[in-house]
C-alpha cells in the first residue's frame, strides 16, 4: 500500500503541475484554450479527488491532528467556491475552484501523511520524470513537444506552455539542490 501511496502521489503532482493532460489532447502546433474544458482533465481531477478522500479517511487520525493548521487554506478556498455565487464565467469558476479543493484536500494529506523530506523527495521523482518525459516528447513529436504556438519558439514538451514547463523545472531545480 505505500508503494501505490507514493506512485499516486508523484503521479498527482505531475498532474498538479499541468502535465500530460494538455498534450494528449494536442494534435498539432495548436495555441490551448485555456477556458475550455476537456473530459480528460475532469476525469483526472476527479479521479485524484475520489482518491485523495480516501485516504484522508484512511489516514484519518494523523490528518484530523493537522487540521487546526489547515484553517487558512481551508477559508481561503472556501472563499474560491463561494465565488461561483458572483463571478461572470461560473462553469470556468467552478471548475477552477474544484481543482483547488482537489490541490488543497491532496495537500492536506500529504502533508500530513509525510514529513518534509518525503515531500521534496515525491516532488523532485515527479519534476525528474516531467523533465525526462518532456525530454523524449519533444525529440520523439516535435510537432506537439516542440515549438510553442504562442510565444518565441522554445521547448514546451509534455506542458500547454513553456512557460509552464519552465516554473515547474524550477521548481524541480530547487528540489534537487535542497536534498
Amino acid at each position: 500500500m505505500k508503494r501505490f501511496e507514493w506512485i499516486f502521489n508523484v503521479t498527482t503532482f505531475v498532474l498538479q503541475c499541468g502535465a500530460i493532460v494538455p498534450m494528449m489532447l494536442r494534435t498539432s502546433d495548436e495555441s490551448p484554450d485555456l477556458g475550455a474544458s476537456n473530459p480528460l482533465s475532469t476525469i483526472s481531477t476527479a479521479f485524484v479527488l475520489a482518491v485523495t478522500l480516501l485516504l484522508l479517511l484512511r489516514h484519518g487520525r494523523v490528518a484530523f491532528r493537522c487540521l487546526p493548521r489547515m484553517w487558512p487554506i481551508v477559508a481561503l478556498t472556501l472563499l474560491a467556491v463561494c465565488s461561483i455565487s458572483w463571478s461572470d464565467y461560473p462553469d470556468i469558476t467552478l471548475r477552477r475552484a474544484v481543482s483547488l479543493v482537489t490541490a488543497a484536500l491532496w495537500a492536506w494529506y500529504l502533508t500530513a501523511r509525510y514529513d518534509l523530506e518525503d515531500v521534496v523527495a515525491i516532488a523532485r521523482q515527479a519534476t525528474g520524470l516531467m523533465a525526462v518525459a518532456s525530454l523524449v516528447v519533444a525529440v520523439a513529436a516535435p510537432g506537439i513537444g516542440g515549438a510553442d504556438p504562442v510565444g518565441p519558439d522554445g521547448l514546451r514538451g509534455i506542458f500547454s506552455t513553456k512557460n509552464d514547463l519552465g516554473m515547474v523545472m524550477a521548481i524541480g531545480t530547487i528540489t534537487y539542490f535542497y536534498s
